[in-house]
């Protein structure tokens, strides 16, 4: 009868190791190739000589006569057994509830953060990350520069060939921004057809990266559902940190910079400077970009780029490139 009691503690503990087996398994698909996974693999291959054990262990049990010595201590073994088993299916399945639950905490928080249409970020996760970004570019004196985008006439879009067809070239022109932009800059949709972008750079960075952004647009041809395509430009404003600077002042010229792109014509760059006493290394970047819009002029013919210089206490003035 002992035996028997025996066969049947390996039995439950094989079941359950045949159990953690398929945890582990579980948790193995959810992972990339690195070292966790491989720690994950060589667990599973314990896992699976212990079951392979347990099975010989039986088969031994089995084979022995009921009046075999020692039968006690076969019972206190396959207790341990049991014990053991239970251990590993506990660990693997608290693992799998585990993972699986910071995946859904994950995956609530992309969507809190994300606008759903587009797949950036949505007007809340701009407002804070903008927030934090001009204290910290504030307080360790780093480069920052925001960027107002508009997709021209998106109105007629909408209302010649229909609202899902604006969707489309909603998506269309945010993939198109975020293949152009860096993993540290930020896009966000910030409402309508206007998108927000937090530059990680100084000035001739952030004009560097709307001339690639701008061109990409252009030249983009959007396949809408009616088999028509479409081709669509986009309106820049970009503004960069000065001190004394809040999110509201930062965001406040570089919205009044896109706005004077579109009054200027659409399709072309407005950039809203501060005066070298009040913006960190403007020497430096008031150059930068005055080179680069000379140099855009010389190659292209095109006049699309303004600079704006705004000193903190004098009147504003305009210079044409």
């Amino acid at each position: 009868m002992l035996r028997i009691v025996v066969v049947a503690q390996f039995l439950i503990g094989l079941v359950l190791h045949l159990g953690s087996l398929r945890e582990m398994t579980r948790n193995i698909s959810d992972l990339k190739r690195g070292p966790l996974r491989f720690r994950w693999n060589v667990l599973r291959a314990i896992v699976v000589l212990l079951a392979i054990s347990y099975m010989g262990y039986i088969a031994q049990l089995l084979a022995e006569g009921e009046e075999q010595a020692g039968i006690r201590e076969d019972l206190l073994v396959g207790t341990a057994a049991v014990l053991v088993s239970l251990f590993v299916y506990g660990v693997a399945d608290l693992s799998f509830q585990t993972v699986r639950d910071f995946r859904d905490i994950s995956r609530f928080k992309k969507l809190a953060h994300q606008d759903q249409l587009t797949g950036v970020f949505n007007r809340r996760y701009f407002d804070l990350t903008l927030e934090e970004a001009v204290k910290i570019a504030l307080c360790k004196k780093e480069p920052l520069s925001l960027m107002a985008v508009d997709i021209d006439h998106f109105k007629s879009v909408n209302d010649e060939y229909g609202h899902l067809s604006g969707d489309t070239v909603l998506r269309s022109v945010c993939g198109a921004i975020m293949r152009q932009c860096r993993h540290t800059d930020i896009v966000a949709r910030y409402g309508g057809d206007e998108l927000m972008i937090i530059v990680s750079g100084d000035g001739a960075t952030a004009v560097t990266l709307a001339e690639r952004v701008k061109a990409m647009v252009e030249n983009l041809e959007i396949e809408l559902a009616t088999h028509a395509t479409l081709r669509v430009t986009v309106s820049i404003g970009l503004a960069t940190i000065a001190f004394g600077d809040s999110p509201d002042t930062l965001f406040t010229r570089a919205d009044a910079a896109l706005y004077e792109a579109k009054r200027l014509g659409r399709n072309r760059i407005e950039v809203v400077a501060n005066s070298r006493e009040s913006q960190f290394s403007m020497s430096r970047d008031d150059s930068e970009i005055t080179e680069l819009s000379v140099r855009r002029q010389t190659l292209t013919g095109e006049k699309g780029l303004i600079l704006h210089q705004q000193p903190v206490e004098d009147d504003a003035f305009t210079l044409m490139l």
